[in-house]
């Protein structure tokens, strides 16, 4: 899918760029920053769901589309699709975070709170992420509209508010819009400040990140090593065989899978870093650059396989 992208920098200049957004990118994002904190195998179930309930929205998603579908009439539904929306808007900016400002790890703002600060009540972006090569944090707030683009002063606000014990070197407004149309997405960088990262933060929340994504090898047992331009990675079947044969879930969804253009879920696998079982016990850090550098697997985007900064993907079985 195209993007067309309206980025704002931090000296305040705004360049367009058109960037491109894959279905395998897409699905990664939306399963990441759409659910609540730590993707785990039982929570597999509820993924798939969203999947399926939004498939309509995503049929004619190709390289050469530049929106996203809307259902038939029988099947319009406005608050429905205010949702997608906004979990499309979650997905988009998470993705440019990664392209835009190399955050190595973007997770939901809430995540940070339950490590920093359980007790804030008030108003807070969507997101936060990482820069490990600048040594820098920053929040997103995310939005997604079938409209224009709304206030986006007020949408800057919003970005830059959060715990005062959350600290961040800058913050971005991400707004997608006219989604249903011709995706336009303005990316505002404020300006910078001099904070530096806060380390325990970060072996934290990706200790506990990837720690959840293990579960997905350790509860199932099954996953093999593959090599992609030089890098080792874990390819993991995105449905444990336990979880399969406990549900039934082939037997619920083929019958299905024509209507819904899905193929069988068997064919799709997860990647994990090589090293996530260093990650899952110490987290990340960027106390020397050979270590940062581990942690930050290649970014990889082509035909069946997506590898996103943070090591985590998905790929499509008959094309690996």
């Amino acid at each position: 899918m195209k993007l067309t992208v309206y980025h704002t920098d931090a000296k305040k200049k705004t360049s367009t760029k058109l960037i491109y957004l894959s279905k395998l990118a897409f699905a990664k994002h939306m399963a990441i920053s759409g659910q609540s904190f730590l993707p785990m195998p039982h929570k597999i179930m509820r993924t798939l769901g969203m999947f399926l309930h939004y498939n309509l929205y995503t049929r004619n998603f190709t390289k050469k589309s530049s929106r996203f579908s809307e259902p038939p009439t029988i099947f319009s539904d406005p608050t429905e699709k205010g949702h997608f929306s906004n979990l499309a808007g979650k997905a988009i900016a998470d993705y440019l975070s990664k392209r835009l400002d190399n955050s190595a790890l973007t997770l939901t703002y809430e995540a940070a709170m339950k490590v920093v600060d359980k007790d804030y009540r008030g108003p807070r972006p969507d997101l936060i992420a990482f820069d490990l090569a600048r040594r820098q944090t920053f929040t997103i707030e995310a939005k997604g509209y079938s409209g224009n683009c709304g206030n986006m002063l007020e949408h800057k606000k919003q970005a830059s508010s959060g715990s005062p014990k959350i600290v961040v070197n800058f913050s971005v407004a991400a707004v997608s819009f006219h989604i249903y149309d011709s995706i336009k997405t303005n990316y505002c960088d404020p300006i910078l400040d001099n904070s530096s990262i806060n380390e325990e933060m970060l072996r934290e929340l990706s200790k506990q990140y990837y720690s959840g994504l293990l579960s997905f090898i350790e509860n199932d047992n099954n996953s093999t090593i593959i090599n992609v331009n030089g890098t080792d990675y874990f390819k993991v079947n995105l449905i444990p065989t336990s979880l399969i044969r406990k549900s039934k879930i082939d037997t619920i969804l083929d019958p299905y899978s024509s209507l819904l253009s899905m193929p069988t879920l068997q064919n799709f696998s997860l990647i994990l870093p090589a090293n996530i079982y260093q990650l899952a016990s110490v987290g990340m850090s960027v106390g020397n650059s050979i270590q940062a550098e581990n942690h930050v697997p290649q970014y990889v985007d082509t035909p069946g396989l997506y590898i996103d900064n943070d090591g985590v993907g998905l790929s499509y079985n008959r094309l690996v």
